[in-house]
């Protein structure tokens, strides 16, 4: 098989097809284009639970692990409350690696107010550079719960912050010394920068303030696979087509530099912090964000079609299923 995650023909065929929902607990299993599972506690809470693995250094593993399991269950309206972390070490690390793995993950948790509540850490020859697989735990009402099959016909689509966003700064701060060829290191402080933007702790703020005024219906976190590869779940999730201005989708000058660098698509690159959000007053959000100093743009609408359409001002062509990230290309041959 391809690197990078299973393609949905994969998934679908040889995953899902073999689980079969069993407990009535289970509200929300295991679906395509879903990012989290759903389970009833009984007392009118939901449970909402989802999983990402971190393929990465020990500098890279700490600061950035954590972010797309824990924004997966923010973006459902959940409050994140813990995570489990499996991490897997290379044989050549130190514990002093390790130490400083946990110390970030620790300070990442802090800021959400979200608590480290067990997993697993094992020395492994099978990986020559750290794996983290984080299970983030979050709770919430069933009334505040949004989840990206609910996107309808007739929505207009917004997108938060940048495209490529997660993957720039990972690039910008693993491949310094290339990039320094050719970039000044103010230009590469502002890539690496990009790291700050991944928490969507502010805008979920805003999209609870107002998701009833200006209603916000389904939200997709944009993580793996660019925005490219997350208009592609979001549409498959609820069966919709979607039409997309290319040129309306929000990218900052080094994420372009820094793909032009390395002959990668910006927008099939990972976007870590993002959030793809189907709502019908699309300019009445876009604009409560931006006075909240988040950036947001209208980049499209949701049809009635399966037709997933992008339009570069008078070129039309179609979205193409997704395919590897394009951060792979570089660190898989590292």
């Amino acid at each position: 098989m391809k690197i990078g995650k299973s393609s949905e023909a994969i998934l679908t065929r040889s995953v899902l097809k073999q689980l079969k929902k069993k407990r009535e607990e289970v509200m929300q299993g295991p679906c395509y284009g879903e990012q989290v599972a759903v389970l009833d506690s009984s007392n009118k809470n939901r449970v909402i639970l989802s999983t990402n693995p971190f393929i990465g250094t020990k500098k890279e593993a700490g600061e950035f692990g954590i972010f797309e399991a824990i924004n997966d269950v923010a973006s459902t309206g959940a409050e994140p409350i813990a995570i489990l972390v499996s991490i897997l070490l290379p044989a050549k690390m130190e514990e002093k690696g390790l130490k400083r793995i946990m110390d970030d993950l620790r300070v990442q948790c802090q800021k959400w107010n979200v608590d480290i509540v067990g997993g697993h850490t094992e020395v492994t020859p099978a990986v020559n550079e750290p794996i983290l697989t984080i299970t983030a735990i979050g709770m919430t009402q069933e009334e505040t719960w949004h989840h990206s099959s609910t996107i309808q016909a007739g929505q207009e689509i917004v997108m938060t912050k940048w495209c490529g966003q997660s993957g720039t700064a990972r690039l910008a701060l693993r491949k310094e010394k290339e990039l320094q060829q050719r970039y000044p290191n103010d230009f590469l402080d502002g890539a690496k920068q990009m790291k700050e933007w991944l928490s969507i702790q502010e805008e979920m703020k805003v999209l609870k303030e107002y998701e009833k005024e200006w209603e916000v219906g389904a939200i997709h976190h944009v993580a793996k696979g660019g925005v490219f590869g997350a208009l592609w779940e979001f549409a498959s999730a609820g069966k919709v087509g979607l039409d997309i201005d290319l040129m309306k989708i929000p990218l900052k000058q080094e994420t372009v530099e820094v793909c032009e660098f390395f002959d990668l698509n910006p927008y099939c690159l990972e976007s870590v912090g993002c959030l793809l959000i189907a709502v019908s007053k699309g300019n009445e959000l876009v604009a409560q964000l931006n006075r909240a100093n988040i950036p947001a743009v209208l980049i499209g609408k949701v049809t009635k079609t399966n037709d997933r359409i992008i339009r570069n001002e008078e070129e039309e062509r179609y979205l193409e299923p997704p395919k590897s990230d394009e951060i792979n290309k570089i660190f898989a041959m590292e």
